[in-house]
């Protein structure tokens, strides 16, 4: 399918991500190509042909494609935090369990999980530049666009987390995709999150590469299926203070407030973070 070529002011806007329709396995796209619409609307107007014939050059359309997308987003994440019903199991498949065990690498990267937490710490251009494991560390009920990655389902889930080793080794991955992005877990316990000592580089960096945002959701989602749900909130109020009250994450409010607040599974939870968010703002208008 043809790439999205939209129309642009090169001078004012950065070329869009060439992820065409049908992304490959080094792509974090893990909705098809809605990585690129997501990229597209976050921009004050783009051209998008490509979907559903959506022309969003300008005012009410772009508004419209913006809703649109985001309306999708919300059904994803209602089926998320419903744990996805009517989706049945298949003990026949196992990948996830066996590669969090040690015993199969992740493709097409191919690394064991033991060799990605010993050796990959601080590899911040490996990280960025490779994607196909984040299906493998993060591995969630959703096929992604790594077709050499497996959904990961419930019997899974259930070994990974009555295991010691391998629950703790989730814990590292999570550690390991925060440092990358300059933040550093406080308290295992709480999910208190503190700035890493090379948080301004990195904060400038996850400020300016909105494909993390994507790998974000992913990880959070993957907290929540492997019995972590109690870090995602922490990781929120984290994000919406930096971005809000310091400045420093500002580009990633909109995804903070829209996508990644939505794959909290407690309502009431969800309901104190968007009040945090609110009070952050110093504003009593609805997020």
């Amino acid at each position: 399918m043809e790439t999205h070529q939209p129309r642009r002011d090169p001078d004012k806007t950065p070329l869009l991500p060439q992820h065409g329709k049908t992304p490959d396995a080094d792509s974090d796209c893990d909705v098809g190509c809605f990585s690129c619409i997501y990229w597209c609307l976050s921009l004050p107007c783009c051209s998008l042909p490509c979907w559903g014939g959506l022309d969003c050059w300008g005012g009410d359309v772009a508004d419209s494609g913006r809703r649109r997308w985001r309306g999708k987003s919300q059904e994803d994440a209602w089926r998320y935090r419903n744990k996805y019903p009517g989706k049945k199991d298949n003990l026949d498949l196992n990948d996830n369990y066996r590669f969090y065990a040690n015993e199969i690498p992740c493709r097409p990267d191919g690394a064991l999980i033991d060799d990605i937490h010993n050796g990959w710490w601080g590899q911040y251009d490996k990280l960025e530049r490779l994607h196909g494991y984040i299906q493998w560390l993060f591995p969630i009920r959703e096929q992604g666009v790594n077709d050499s990655s497996q959904e990961l389902l419930l019997h899974e889930a259930k070994r990974i987390c009555s295991d010691p080793v391998m629950h703790e080794r989730v814990l590292k991955s999570y550690e390991l995709m925060l440092d990358f992005y300059g933040m550093k877990l406080k308290d295992r316990n709480t999910g208190e999150i503190e700035r890493a000592d090379n948080w301004q580089e990195r904060f400038r960096h996850l400020n300016h590469s909105s494909h993390n945002y994507l790998r974000i959701t992913r990880i959070l989602k993957c907290l929540g299926e492997m019995e972590y749900e109690h870090l995602k909130a922490p990781f929120l109020r984290f994000v919406l203070h930096e971005a809000i009250e310091e400045g420093t994450l500002d580009h990633t409010l909109d995804s903070c407030i829209n996508y990644w607040l939505e794959v909290l599974r407690n309502d009431q939870e969800r309901a104190d973070v968007r009040e945090y968010a609110n009070e952050l703002r110093g504003t009593v208008t609805e997020l």
